[in-house]
């Protein structure tokens, strides 16, 4: 009995937008609310390793390169390296504002990331 495929989807998480409208916030949910969208896409990696994926599919819109600090992009390259641990692909398409051709080729993504424009 072929076993079935087990596929964790993902899109639209803009990690390079700001937060707005942080001044009206209280000051002790401010900072849960800055973290919120980098733990939002950190969710959607530990579903997959909690759930043994066979591969997380990225359909566009993760993050916009010429916008997104260093934090955004570590916080990518440091799960697709846990997913890659354990054997698990990234199957990432492009979007609006995450072409594949604008990543940094200084910055070499894992070997279990595959791209698509």
């Amino acid at each position: 009995m072929a076993q079935p495929l087990r596929l964790v989807h993902a899109s639209d998480l803009h990690l390079e937008r700001p937060i707005y409208g942080l001044a009206e916030v209280p000051d002790h949910l401010r900072e849960l609310l800055v973290e919120a969208p980098y733990q939002a896409a950190e969710q959607v990696f530990e579903t997959a390793l909690a759930e043994d994926a066979d591969a997380v599919l990225l359909a566009g819109d993760v993050l916009n390169v010429d916008r997104a600090g260093p934090p955004a992009i570590v916080l990518l390259l440091d799960q697709f390296a846990r997913l890659g641990d354990r054997g698990i692909a990234v199957y990432w398409a492009g979007g609006l504002v995450d072409s594949p051709d604008l990543w940094p080729r200084s910055v070499p993504l894992p070997e279990n990331v595959h791209v698509f424009p």
